[in-house]
């Protein structure tokens, strides 16, 4: 997923002067779906068990919308203000927010493989933002 992420990336870069970012993330949704459908018809056993209802419509439509789209939207627009590698590296600090808000908010156990996870993860944005800090990637 890793690699895909990044050849997204970069395949915006490609195409983002030609067209509007929202297009972008459609026509992503689109070939993604389009892609995916296969892959649910061999997972059929699985399709079979989902009950449609109108709270699993609701469900799907705020995924697809609010998390899937809007991200891709928020991302693509990100890349076009900040470019790729500083976009790259902030995504990063997600796991970083996650255990902070984890231990403040949900009141999760503290461990210091949190904290030495959270270090490597700042030590390695870090050493990506500043090695090589004239390129744009």
């Amino acid at each position: 997923s890793v690699l895909m992420w990044i050849m997204y990336s970069f395949a915006f870069k490609k195409v983002k002067h030609k067209y509007e970012t929202s297009f972008i993330v459609y026509k992503t949704f689109i070939y993604g779906v389009l892609f995916l459908i296969p892959v649910m018809l061999l997972e059929h056993s699985a399709v079979l068990q989902i009950q449609i209802n109108v709270q699993t419509i609701l469900n799907i439509l705020f995924l697809a919308v609010v998390c899937s789209y809007m991200g891709y939207y928020f991302w693509n627009i990100s890349l076009e203000k900040a470019g790729v590698k500083i976009t790259s590296n902030l995504i990063l600090f997600i796991p970083v927010i996650s255990i902070t808000t984890g231990i403040i908010v949900l009141k999760e156990s503290f461990s210091w493989n949190m904290v030495f996870s959270a270090v490597l993860i700042l030590v390695g944005a870090y050493l990506t933002s500043v090695s090589n800090a004239e390129s744009e990637f």
